[in-house]
């Protein structure tokens, strides 16, 4: 599974949202996430996705990309998510993060917001966004 929730804005309208995307990557199993199922390689198949404000051509402002086996309970990834900030730290743009069978990545491209918030509001958008299971 890849989920994603990235900040946009419309170079056009400037208007600003979070969209949030979920992705399957079928059956495999793992217990480190494999190489072959990180996004830039194979973000799997679209399954889900709420769109605040439409493509194409927006601006990617920040980004929180998680990626895990499609069966890992729905509850671990959402505890795990809760605890980033102590794995996931400034060192970096993007911070890249990994442990359990879970690969974390963070992007933050605008400036004035600090890191800890904006992670913590992405996050935010995919438990509460994101469907279960």
């Amino acid at each position: 599974m890849y989920i994603s929730a990235q900040r946009v804005i419309s170079p056009s309208s400037q208007r600003t949202g979070v969209n949030v995307f979920k992705y399957s990557h079928g059956a495999a199993t793992w217990q480190s996430v494999p190489a072959a199922f990180l996004p830039d390689v194979n973000a799997g198949e679209l399954i889900w996705q709420k769109i605040e404000v439409d493509p194409p051509g927006n601006r990617v402002l920040s980004y929180l990309d998680v990626v895990a086996p499609d069966a890992i309970p729905w509850e671990a990834v959402c505890g795990r998510l809760a605890m980033l900030k102590r794995y996931v730290h400034e060192a970096g743009n993007p911070t890249i993060a990994a442990w359990d069978p879970l690969w974390i990545r963070f992007g933050l491209g605008h400036p004035g917001i600090p890191w800890s918030t904006e992670l913590g509001a992405l996050a935010g958008h995919l438990v509460l966004r994101l469907p279960s299971g």
